[in-house]
């Protein structure tokens, strides 16, 4: 034990320089009113702890469902458009196909020969 703190001694001579006594004190009458003190603090109102990572998988999970829910009725609502349009189409007849090719007939055709028709074509995009 010796050989011990001869060896400290020299590795650590300030340390061992340093004089023996207790030097914390407690302030007089620190444990009487320790109690007093205690129960001044605990009756103090506590501010409310926030967990911030159950808040985040709450919104997270609020804004998963309001998505889902949007995209649920934009899927519905194309759905619906694509059933009117088949509905539409299917009671289509003949004779409605006929009117339209004609009616595109007219329309498509242009007798770039007569200059009349070229100049009422070119006013009405104008």
């Amino acid at each position: 034990m010796e050989n011990i703190n001869t060896n400290i001694e020299n590795d650590a001579p300030i340390l061992f320089g340093l004089k023996k006594e207790n030097t914390l004190t407690v302030p007089n009458a620190y444990f009487d009113k320790l109690p007093e003190e205690l129960l001044k603090i605990a009756s103090k109102k506590q501010s409310k702890v926030i967990n911030l990572k159950r808040w985040l998988i709450y919104s997270s999970s609020i804004a998963a469902l309001i998505i889902f829910g949007f995209l649920s009725l934009q899927k519905n609502n194309q759905q619906i458009e694509v059933d009117n349009f088949n509905k539409s189409f299917n009671e289509l007849t003949v004779m409605d196909f006929e009117e339209d090719l004609f009616t595109l007939e007219d329309t498509l055709f242009i007798d770039f020969n007569d200059d009349n028709e070229l100049t009422a074509i070119i006013t009405e995009l104008n």
